[in-house]
C-alpha cells in the first residue's frame, strides 16, 4: 500500500502536457446471481468498472445510478463509492490502475454511457480483458494500458493537448444543452443532466461553466423562461394551464420564476406581446 501511495502522489503532481502513461494494476472479470450492496469505500489508485450485463447499481454518498451493458464507472483515486446487485446475474470487468502524467484530478466518479466517445475506450478494455485471466499477455496488457492512458487524456487533459480530442467541452456543453431542451416542460437538476452527459455533478458543472461562463442551473432556468414566453405568445392556454404543462406545483411558483427570469408577470407578458403583435 505504501508503494502504491507512492505512486499515486508522483501521479497527482505531474503537470498537464506531459506524457500520459497508465500502469494496469489489477484486471479480471467478475460475476454475481445474488442480491446485495458493498459498503460505500475509496481507495489510493484509479479503478474502472465496466458493465458487460447489467443492471449494476452504482452508489456514492449523494447519489446512484443504474450500470447497463456497455456502460462504465470511471473513478479517480480518492472516490467514495459503492455497489449494488439484483437477484438476477450480472457480469463486469474490474480495473485498478495508475494514471501517470495528469495534474491534480478531483476525487469523482464520472459514468461513462455506451455508445458515447468515451466509452470507446472501454469497449476495447470490454474486449481485450472479459474472460481472460490476469495476468494476460504481454500484449494484451499494454493494450489495456494504452486504451486507459486514451481514456484518460480524452477526459481530463485540456482542450490543446494533442491526446485529446478537440471540442471536448464544447461537445458536452452542446450535449447539456440537447438534454435541457429536450426536457423543457419539467424543471431538471444538475444531477439529472450531468448522468445523461456521464458525469458526475461537480465534473458537469465545472465543464459546462468553463465552457459556456454560466452555471447549468442557470442555462435550465433561461431555457424554461423562453419555453414559457413561447407558450404564452403562441398558444391560447390560460396561464394557469402553461404552469401546469411546465410541472410547476402552482400558477403562483410558476409567476414568481417567471417574473425572476423576464422582468415580468406572465400577465404583463402576454398584454406587452398582444399590444405589440396589433401594431403590425
Amino acid at each position: 500500500m505504501a508503494r502504491l501511495m507512492k505512486k499515486m502522489a508522483k501521479t497527482m503532481k505531474a503537470e498537464h502536457g506531459g506524457a500520459i502513461r497508465a500502469e494496469l494494476l489489477f484486471c479480471g472479470p467478475a460475476s454475481r446471481a445474488q442480491r446485495g450492496t458493498t459498503r460505500l469505500h475509496q481507495h489510493p489508485h484509479w479503478q474502472a468498472e465496466i458493465a458487460v450485463k447489467g443492471p449494476i447499481g452504482f452508489i456514492t454518498g449523494d447519489t446512484g445510478h443504474e450500470l447497463l451493458a456497455g456502460d462504465t464507472v470511471l473513478l479517480s483515486p480518492g472516490a467514495l463509492h459503492g455497489f449494488t446487485y439484483p437477484d438476477e446475474p450480472v457480469h463486469w470487468v474490474t480495473l485498478r490502475f495508475v494514471i501517470h502524467g495528469l495534474a491534480a484530478v478531483p476525487a469523482e466518479h464520472l459514468i461513462l454511457l455506451a455508445g458515447s466517445e468515451a466509452a470507446g475506450f472501454s469497449g476495447l478494455l470490454a474486449a481485450l480483458l472479459d474472460n481472460r485471466a490476469w495476468p494476460a499477455s504481454a500484449a494484451r496488457t499494454a493494450a489495456a494500458e494504452h486504451a486507459l492512458a486514451g481514456l484518460a487524456a480524452f477526459v481530463y487533459t485540456p482542450r490543446n493537448s494533442t491526446a485529446r480530442a478537440a471540442g471536448y467541452g464544447e461537445n458536452a456543453a452542446g450535449q447539456a444543452d440537447e438534454y435541457i431542451q429536450a426536457h423543457l416542460q419539467r424543471n431538471i437538476t444538475v444531477r439529472e443532466i450531468a448522468e445523461a452527459m456521464g458525469y458526475s455533478e461537480s465534473h458537469a458543472a465545472a465543464l459546462y461553466r468553463k465552457t459556456t461562463g454560466r452555471s447549468i442551473k442557470d442555462a435550465v432556468d433561461h431555457a424554461r423562461a423562453e419555453y414559457a414566453q413561447r407558450l404564452l405568445a403562441y398558444s391560447d392556454q390560460r396561464i394557469s394551464e402553461v404552469a401546469y404543462a411546465m410541472d410547476f406545483k402552482d400558477v403562483y411558483a410558476f409567476s414568481r420564476f417567471f417574473k425572476r427570469l423576464t422582468g415580468k408577470s406572465p400577465r404583463e407578458f402576454r398584454n406587452t406581446y398582444f399590444r405589440q403583435a396589433e401594431t403590425f
